[in-house]
């Protein structure tokens, strides 16, 4: 839908929602990346029902009007075949995600954005039906977007980086009329990435340049043998107001 406005915040959200191709679902199309993940420790099972993870975790700044909103979030989905298991607990970087009651699946919390930082270890602790598994993860990312909206860099590659312009509306406003976005949901990109002049059709307007630098990892929890899918997406996202 066209034209919209929206806070800066659930710009974002939006933006990153699009580039996913995500509704809390445990479906995924981007290739799996080893990367700086290794597992720490694992125990076996002997469930009788799958279980499915989504977990994604975020850093994000975003600057408009004057002002700069910093935050880390992480997101996560149980399900226990197929219905909400709110009995599951997962520990990110040694903070609890909590599910609020039986019907809920999904829990999401922020925390400040010093939290996790590009390319350094962070711990992932997830516990079902009384067994923890624990991997270890990092962030891609860590951007540079040049104020001109030109060109966009980061030090750490993901495998699913992203790159979006969106229309301000006349009161400055963040809007959903997106002149620009790189490539198709799951595609890549390589650092640094030069934004075409077209995404800007207009001059003296103002415009919302974003940034999510993504690396996407499947089934990497698979020692919980009757963990069917997971999928854990780890997003360092960045955006400025861009003055044409």
């Amino acid at each position: 839908m066209r034209g919209m406005k929206q806070s800066p915040f659930a710009m974002m959200t939006l933006c990153l929602m699009s580039f996913l191709g995500c509704g809390h679902n445990s479906s995924s199309a981007a290739p799996p990346d080893p990367g700086s993940l290794k597992t720490i420790g694992a125990e076996s099972q002997t469930w009788g029902e799958e279980y499915s993870l989504l977990l994604i975790i975020s850093r994000i700044t975003v600057s408009s009007n004057g002002k700069t909103t910093e935050y880390c979030g992480y997101e996560a989905e149980v399900k226990k075949g197929g219905t909400a298991d709110p009995s599951a607990k997962i520990k990110v970087n040694g903070k609890s995600l909590s599910f609020l009651n039986s019907l809920e699946s999904f829990t999401s919390q922020t925390y400040p954005y010093n939290e996790l930082t590009p390319n350094s270890d962070f711990e992932v602790k997830v516990t079902i039906n009384g067994v923890a598994v624990r991997e270890t993860f990092s962030l891609p990312g860590d951007i540079t977007i040049s104020p001109d909206g030109s060109q966009v860099s980061w030090k750490y590659e993901g495998n699913a980086d992203q790159i979006a312009v969106s229309r301000n509306d006349d009161n400055g406003l963040v809007t959903d009329d997106f002149t620009y976005t790189s490539k198709s949901a799951h595609s890549d990109l390589n650092s640094p990435s030069a934004i075409p002049g077209s995404a800007y059709p207009n001059t003296g307007k103002k415009y919302f340049t974003q940034m999510n630098s993504i690396k996407e990892y499947n089934d990497r929890f698979k020692s919980m043998t009757n963990l069917s899918t997971s999928t854990v997406r780890l997003i360092d996202g960045k955006a400025i107001e861009v003055q044409k």
